[in-house]
């Protein structure tokens, strides 16, 4: 083999390495997008999951947060379409499947927690009992535990695949991470905390 063939196999494995550096990294970042992270959200569903009463505002704002998927998240689940890690067998067919499971649940748990705000908002107004809603709250927590570990699960595959180097946390940690307009009843405001 000569020397030029030699150099420009190379310089193909390395722009190979560079580019599925760059679907890990992306798929990396995704995943951070889509991860439901302690927030005012998980913490209103605390609050829910007792029956305690729920500022009307918060419960709108959920309600209508979670109507729609946010371009931010679509960008998210569009890098981690499975199919750009096929050519690459950077991933098993487990972690694949793995893949299209996250995409799907994270609709499923955003149409779930929108239609459990609506429901919450609707059955506090009239001044129902919200013990079902309280055990409906319990249920979407538990199934954000288990997305998020998911989600932790594929993390680390994508990272033992990129060499063990941990990536830094994107700026941004996702719009479902966003605060209500005001917090929660019988929650402090952030200042005060500080």
């Amino acid at each position: 083999m000569s020397a030029v063939k030699i150099v420009k196999a190379l310089l193909s494995l390395d722009i190979e390495q560079h580019i599925d550096r760059v679907k890990i990294a992306s798929a990396l970042q995704s995943l951070r997008q889509i991860f439901f992270f302690p927030s005012e959200l998980i913490f209103t569903l605390e609050l829910a999951s007792t029956g305690s009463q729920i500022e009307e505002d918060v419960l709108a704002y959920y309600a209508e947060e979670f109507s729609m998927v946010p371009s931010s998240i679509q960008q998210a689940f569009d890098f981690m379409d499975h199919s750009r890690f096929e050519s690459a067998e950077l991933l098993t067919t487990r972690e694949m499947s793995m893949m299209t499971d996250i995409r799907y649940g994270k609709l499923n748990l955003r149409r779930d927690i929108h239609q459990f705000f609506a429901a919450y908002q609707a059955q506090q107004s009239q001044g129902s009992d919200l013990n079902k809603l309280s055990q409906e709250a319990s249920r979407i927590l538990g199934q954000i535990a288990r997305f998020n570990a998911s989600v932790q699960e594929l993390e680390s595959k994508f990272i033992s695949v990129r060499g063990r180097s941990i990536p830094q946390r994107p700026s941004s940690t996702g719009v479902d991470d966003q605060p209500p307009r005001r917090p929660a009843k019988g929650r402090r405001s952030r200042s005060a905390e500080e």
